[in-house]
């Protein structure tokens, strides 16, 4: 299946592939998968440095490890 690896940097180039229904997830996620039957794409933001993960818990933004676990789920 073909797959499009987007790598967004500065800016707001992520928040473009951000679903309207996940607007809240903005700062909890660093990397997006997309798939149809014909085709795929996975999106990655490195330009946010920390995720957050509640209300008061942070942590360091890894795109490495959200592209490894968007991409083969570990």
């Amino acid at each position: 299946m073909p797959t499009a690896l987007l790598l967004c940097g500065r800016g707001k180039g992520f928040d473009e592939f951000l679903p309207a229904d996940r607007e809240n997830d903005r700062y909890s996620t660093n990397s997006l998968f997309f798939r149809n039957t014909e085709r795929s794409a996975i999106v990655v933001d490195f330009a946010l440095s920390e995720l957050q993960l509640d209300a008061d818990t942070t942590q360091e933004a890894d795109p490495y490890r959200g592209f490894i676990w968007n991409t083969f789920g570990f």
